[in-house]
Order: structure tokens, then sequence, then C-alpha cells
């Protein structure tokens, strides 16, 4: 399973569908990978990170902190699930590249559960442009290659409501974005996520 959050498991809809998946293994005990690359400073100390273990052991999961720029892409393997936090995309992307990651994130959404939000939802999809049009100042790697793990078509905006209500601009450059790209860009709020079926790429909103 694969899903593209906005801020995480942080409604009821979320958590009962991702709980349901650990049942479909016929395991008592689960155990979940909890990434924390995306945030190049503080990592493991991110202050989301308490949140996102308290709700995946909610869950049932035995829950692991994972790093890709320390430890070894075939790691996630032995994890039936593994959730991306939220932090810069340009960093979480650099870290995937090198760490050679994609065709691991594959198998991990195809047969166990794969969660990415915010940041860790923008890399699974097919490029982190769309957020260049609107923070590039975090592009202090200067990546030209913004291109993703592209496990879906689907692109994803997240904390939408959040930053239109800062700056109304927010949806134009969005709908310029569309028009330029020739893409439909899934506006998600917080609290909401989509599960994407891996076969024809089509999508869910779970809200």
């Amino acid at each position: 399973m694969l899903m593209l959050c906005s801020n995480g498991l942080t409604c009821r809809a979320l958590r009962d569908q991702v709980r349901q998946e650990p049942h479909k293994l016929h395991k008592e005990k689960p155990r979940a990978a909890l990434i924390v690359t995306s945030d190049p400073i503080y990592k493991e100390k991110n202050y989301h990170v308490a949140r996102c273990l308290q709700e995946l052991e909610s869950l049932g999961f035995s829950v692991d902190l994972y790093d890709f720029d320390y430890q070894r892409a075939e790691m996630l393997l032995a994890y039936d699930c593994a959730e991306l936090i939220g932090g810069n995309p340009y960093t979480l992307l650099q870290s995937l590249r090198k760490s050679q990651a994609q065709p691991i994130l594959k198998e991990l959404a195809k047969h166990h559960i794969l969660i990415g939000w915010s940041a860790g939802a923008l890399v699974l999809g097919p490029t982190i442009d769309l957020i260049e049009q609107y923070f590039p100042e975090m592009n202090t790697l200067n990546l030209t290659d913004l291109t993703g793990m592209n496990l879906t078509s689907r692109q994803i905006l997240p904390h939408y409501h959040q930053f239109l209500n800062r700056d109304p601009q927010y949806e134009i450059l969005c709908q310029a974005y569309e028009q330029d790209h020739h893409c439909e860009i899934i506006r998600l709020s917080d609290g909401e996520g989509i599960i994407i079926d891996s076969e024809n790429d089509s999508f869910i909103r779970i809200q």
C-alpha cells in the first residue's frame, strides 16, 4: 500500500486504513521503520518524531528509527511498514538517490505499507518541481535534477489550506504549474491523504 499524506496519520480514517494492513500479514507484532532523513539537522530529534512514533505504536507496530544517511536501504525490507516524515524534500531526495532506495521503496509499496507525508510524500512522486515554485530557498544543495522516486505519477500539494490562508497567491501558483506542466495537482490539507493503487495509479482520497 502506498499512502501519501499532508501531515501524517493525523485523522482516524487514515489510521484505520493502516490498521487493517497488518492483519492481512497475520502478524501479532508487525514492525515499522520511521524514516527521519528528511530533517537534515535534527533527524531523530525532529519534533514530529514523538507523535509519529505514538501513532504507529497505537496501530500495533513495533517501531525503529531509520536514517538513509547512515543505514542501508535493504534493511527496510525487514519491516512491514515504513513512514517518511516531513522536512526538507531536497535533502531527502538526495539521500534516497545516494542510497539507491528506489527499488526498495517500490517493493515496500507493492507488498507492505509505505507512508509518505509532506516532504516524504513529495519525493515518492515523479518530481518535486512543484515545491520549487513555492520554497526555492529550501534547495540549499542547489539540486538541478528534481526527479522523484516515481512510485506514482500523482503529484500532491501538502498543507494546502494552511498555506492558502497565509497567501491567496498559493492557489494561483498551483494552477499556473498545472497549466505549464499539463498535470493535475492533488491538493491535500492537514488530516487528508490518498491511497494509490499500484496496478493502475488510481487513488482514493481519505479524510
